[in-house]
Formats: C-alpha cells, structure tokens, sequence
C-alpha cells in the first residue's frame, strides 16, 4: 500500500485507506481544475488587454503615415 500508513492501519481498516486514497484523488482533481481555471482567466485577460496594444499600434501607425504625407508636403 504504501510507506506513508503504518501497518496497523492497513490491518485495523482496508477501506479507510481506499476513501482516503480516492478523497486524496478528488482533491488533486480539484486543484487542478482551480489551475487550469485560473490561468483561462488569465490567458483571457492578457489577450484582451493585447488586443488594445494592438489597435493603439495600428492607430499610431497610421498617424505616422499621416505625418509622413503631411511633411511630404510642406
């Protein structure tokens, strides 16, 4: 079963250890489920927020294909 319970444990109660074992399961299932949510948010923030850096690059390059015409010009 394993080094972590002694011995006494396994013989006083088998099945304890197999909830324990599937309780032990559904919490790493969960922590991982919290993860995965967590970094969705976050994927999901940064690309919102690349988005704008994106339209403010395009706003500003064509400003400075503006500017370019306007001294061109003069």
């Amino acid at each position: 079963m394993g080094p972590y319970f002694s011995e006494y444990l396994y013989a006083e109660t088998p099945g304890y250890v197999t909830y324990l074992s599937i309780a032990l399961w559904l919490v790493l299932l969960a922590v991982v489920a919290i993860s995965m949510y967590s970094l969705n948010r976050s994927l999901s923030t940064l690309l919102v927020e690349m988005k704008g850096v994106n339209a403010t690059a395009l706003e500003l390059m064509n400003e400075t294909s503006d500017v370019r015409e306007i001294l061109e010009e003069v």
